[in-house]
């Protein structure tokens, strides 16, 4: 009798059925020489190269888990004024964006801190302070967002009703 989640043969199903999580990534996993030929091919090949679409829980992927991070509020404009000010306490950041609270701004900069975009840098100042700056991981992030930004510029959605939203001073063209 089959259980939920197997084939006839009793595997688990791509879902995590009851016989594992149905997750195969790396050796192994059935996808020969989709990847590139092996493991000499992979000692020829210095740099790491996307994965092929494969069935897997948004959790045990790295880039809808880098993703959603990024997609908190603040996070990336954080990074974004790090960079062009340079190292900035607390209070000079909350200044750069209005209507961030305090705590908020806390729990992102040590989220930030421990993915190692952000360095915490103890001053030797009274009284006593920390300076946040952007790490090297951070730079390198920040132009991944650039590309994202310029790409988005291009590919901007087109408005429903062209001339919409009108330009300062000009009369509402909007269907009524």
């Amino acid at each position: 009798m089959l259980r939920a989640g197997q084939d006839a043969a009793g595997k688990a199903d791509a879902f995590g059925g009851p016989l594992g999580d149905g997750f195969r990534d790396g050796p192994g996993d059935g996808l020969g020489d989709a990847r590139g030929g092996g493991a000499a091919a992979a000692a020829a090949q210095p740099q790491m190269q996307p994965d092929l679409p494969a069935l897997r829980r948004p959790a045990a992927c790295p880039v809808e888990d880098w993703l959603a991070f990024l997609g908190h509020r603040w996070n990336a404009l954080i990074l974004w004024h790090l960079r062009g000010a340079g190292p900035l306490r607390h209070g000079e950041l909350a200044g750069c964006l209005p209507g961030i609270a305090p705590k908020v701004l806390s729990v992102r900069l040590d989220g930030l801190e421990r993915r190692g975009l952000v360095e915490r840098t103890q001053l030797q100042t009274f009284p006593r302070g920390v300076a946040y700056g952007i790490s090297d991981s951070g730079l390198e992030l920040l132009q991944v967002l650039d590309q994202i930004d310029l790409w988005s510029k291009r590919h901007a959605p087109q408005p429903a009703w062209p001339g919409w939203p009108p330009a300062a001073g000009q009369a509402s063209g909007r269907p009524g």
